[in-house]
């Protein structure tokens, strides 16, 4: 996503008169924030969802939900390392759903990059002093 937002807003940047500047970075990064912390939440709860579909029924008292639920539970050894196999699946998947939203957006990232040049006849353009 990365890749894709910065030739986006370096686009939009390049259409802009100097005095829409300020502004125009202001609210690029409020919508930055806003969105992070919406794509945070979506992440965590399909990483959430994962681990859950992937564990098989725990012992009483032993939950995923908990950082030290599986790892810090007096369980056989073998148990443990499937269920932490489990946890680890669980990451994994999650990883390919990440990696599933880049191919959209990479050529909508190259597409506005692109397709935006100044425009000096507008004014967006300052000439040289002669």
């Amino acid at each position: 996503m990365g890749f894709t937002m910065m030739p986006a807003m370096s686009a939009a940047y390049v259409t802009l008169r100097p005095e829409q500047i300020a502004r125009a970075t202001s609210v690029a990064n409020v919508v930055q924030r806003v969105a992070s912390g919406f794509g945070v939440a979506v992440m965590v709860t399909i990483l959430a969802n994962r681990i859950t579909a992937n564990l098989p029924p725990l012992p009483r008292g032993v939950s995923a939900a908990s950082g030290a639920g599986i790892g810090g539970a007096h369980l056989p050894r073998a148990l443990k390392s499937l269920l932490l196999a489990q946890v680890a699946k669980g990451h994994q998947d999650t990883f390919w759903v990440t990696v599933g939203f880049l191919p959209p957006g990479l050529p909508a990232g190259a597409h506005a990059a692109s397709g935006l040049a100044p425009r000096c006849g507008q004014g967006l353009c300052h000439e040289p002093a002669h």
